[in-house]
């Protein structure tokens, strides 16, 4: 984790798209369902949470200027 970024970023509230981009980021499906691929994108998430200033679906941009 970047100490500049921490707790900048906006990310939406969706789990599903959340889990997916995990997934891809570790270069498999977006649909995964292999148990060592789902630990690891709960991994890179738990990861990433200290980043996170909000969950938004409906406005992110908004928060982000």
């Amino acid at each position: 984790m970047a100490p500049e970024f921490k707790n900048s970023g906006v990310s939406l509230d969706d789990q599903r798209v959340l889990i997916g981009i995990a997934n891809v980021l570790q270069g498999k499906s977006i649909n995964a369902t292999d148990t060592k691929v789902l630990k690891m994108s709960q991994e890179i998430l738990i990861d990433l949470l200290p980043n996170i200033k909000a969950f938004d679906s409906d406005s992110p941009k908004t928060l982000l200027a």
